[in-house]
C-alpha cells in the first residue's frame, strides 16, 4: 500500500476520535466533586493523545491534518447540581463514541498497512478497550458502591448503565 492510500484512513480515525474527545469532556462537565474525576480527565488526556499521535503520523506520511474548528480550550467547568442520571446519560454517550471510533480504526486494520502504522493502531485499539473497561467498572461501582444503576434502555449490548437507584 502507498503512503497517500494510508492517510485517508488516518485522517477518518482523527474525525472520529476529535469527537470522542469531546464526548469525554463534555462528560466531565457532567461530574459532581467526590466523582472519579481524576480517572475520566485521565481518558479524555488518553484520547487527545491519540488524536495527537494520529496527526503527528499523517504529517510524517506527507499528509495534512485539517485545522480544528471551533474556539480554544477555556478549561474544566463541573456543574454543582449535575444529577446521576445526566452522569450515567454522558458515560453511555463516552461508550457509543468509542464503539465508533472502535470500527473506525478496525475497518483501517482490515487493509493493508506499513507495520508502524498498523502498530499504532492496534496500540490505540487496545488503549480504548482498556477505557471502555474501566467505564464499565466505574458505572458499577458508582458513587463508591453505594449506587446500583440498572441496564441503559438503547444499549443492545448492556454494557452501560443508565438509571440510579439508591441501595438500603
Amino acid at each position: 500500500m502507498k503512503m497517500c492510500d494510508v492517510v485517508p484512513h488516518l485522517l477518518q480515525i482523527i474525525e472520529a476520535a476529535r469527537s470522542t474527545e469531546r464526548q469525554y469532556l463534555a462528560t466531565l462537565s457532567c461530574m459532581k466533586a467526590g466523582q472519579p474525576t481524576l480517572q475520566f480527565i485521565y481518558f479524555w488526556q488518553e484520547h487527545a493523545r491519540m488524536v495527537s499521535e494520529l496527526e503527528e503520523k499523517v504529517r510524517w506520511l506527507g499528509g495534512a491534518v485539517p485545522d480544528v474548528v471551533g474556539s480554544a480550550w477555556s478549561g474544566l467547568h463541573f456543574k454543582s447540581d449535575s444529577e446521576d442520571a445526566e452522569f450515567s446519560e454522558a458515560l453511555w454517550a463516552c461508550t457509543q463514541a468509542d464503539d465508533e471510533l472502535r470500527s473506525r480504526y478496525e475497518f483501517a486494520l482490515k487493509n493493508a498497512l506499513p507495520v508502524d502504522v498498523r502498530t499504532l493502531l492496534k496500540v490505540h485499539v487496545l488503549k480504548l478497550s482498556t477505557i471502555q473497561a474501566r467505564i464499565g467498572n466505574l458505572a458499577s461501582i458508582h458513587h463508591a458502591g453505594r449506587v446500583r444503576m440498572d441496564l441503559h434502555p438503547r444499549d443492545p449490548q448492556n454494557r452501560i448503565l443508565s438509571e440510579v437507584v439508591l441501595q438500603a
